[in-house]
């Protein structure tokens, strides 16, 4: 096609400069002038079997700046630059035609997202910065509540420790405020306790001869007076001590062979108190065979 519709070059052309092909050089008929032309290379890139690969595999996301300039100053607002045109002149033209626009279209709006997509991959890349740091700075606060859990448990323990002890101090002032009570309020039967020891021993001591002379007694001098009963008895304590006897200073068969309760019962039985009767009651009740009772005032009746 040497002389083509004017449309269909207008396509053409701007189809060269998208795909970056330098003009050819000729002299305008007119004017005579150079001017350039891109027929010839139209014809040339027409007659390219890897055409059509070409303008599919054609980087949309890279167009040059100068060349979107380019098609958007002399091309895009051309009236002539209308697919409805383009179609009467050629339908091949028609779909090249709609390209153009499209590319011009895409390039806008790539020039618009282009940046916001740009500040995205920033705002991407801060974004994970901040999660780095943010993650670096929950591992810390996780770390500084771990501790503050164990700090705190340590705490509650020594407390409850603090308070067992304080316990402990408390129940151990009360003992000892009860045990210093005791003491004193004990302070008194020590003495007590002392003589009583005194005289247990004494007693341990003498045994032997307060049972000798007791055993007389119960023996011997039951049918006789109080006087009597006492001379004898002195007599006998008297010649224990000589013998070196061990036995009491004072003997009296109540101390050695008595019970104060049941003496204490005999006194309420209507016994008299006098030491002669409690100690006829003694001589009675330890006596193995029967005892001779001389009763004129009838006790033992009554």
């Amino acid at each position: 096609m040497k002389n083509p519709p004017s449309v269909v070059k207008l396509v053409m052309e701007a189809v060269c400069i998208m795909l970056q092909e330098k003009p050819e050089r000729k002299p305008d008929p007119s004017s005579g002038k150079m001017v350039e032309d891109y027929w010839g290379v139209s014809l040339k890139i027409l007659g390219d079997i890897k055409f059509l690969e070409k303008l599919k595999n054609y980087n949309i996301d890279a167009i040059p700046a100068p060349v979107m300039k380019k098609i958007r100053d002399t091309y895009i607002p051309n009236a002539d630059f209308d697919p409805k045109i383009v179609r009467n002149a050629s339908t091949a033209c028609e779909g090249l035609c709609k390209w153009i626009i499209a590319l011009d279209k895409y390039d806008a709006v790539v020039k618009i997202v282009g940046p916001k997509k740009a500040k995205l991959a920033i705002a991407e890349q801060e974004l994970a910065v901040s999660s780095a740091r943010l993650a670096e700075k929950k591992a810390i606060l996780d770390a500084v509540e771990a501790k503050m859990a164990k700090l705190q448990a340590e705490l509650d323990a020594t407390q409850k420790k603090k308070q067992e002890l304080e316990d402990n101090i408390d129940l151990c002032g009360k003992k000892l405020d009860r045990a210093e009570k005791l003491i004193s309020g004990l302070g008194g039967e020590k003495t007590r306790w002392t003589e009583s020891a005194q005289t247990l021993k004494e007693k341990y001591y003498n045994i032997t001869g307060d049972v000798l002379l007791g055993a007389g007694v119960v023996a011997y001098l039951g049918a006789f007076t109080v006087d009597f009963r006492m001379g004898i008895t002195d007599e006998w304590l008297a010649l224990c001590q000589r013998l070196e006897v061990p036995c009491s200073k004072v003997f009296k068969i109540a101390d050695t062979l008595g019970d104060a309760v049941k003496i204490r019962a005999w006194n309420i039985a209507g016994l008299p108190v006098d030491s002669f009767s409690v100690d006829n009651g003694i001589i009675v009740s330890n006596s193995n065979r029967w005892p001779l009772c001389i009763d004129p005032q009838g006790e033992l009746l009554d």
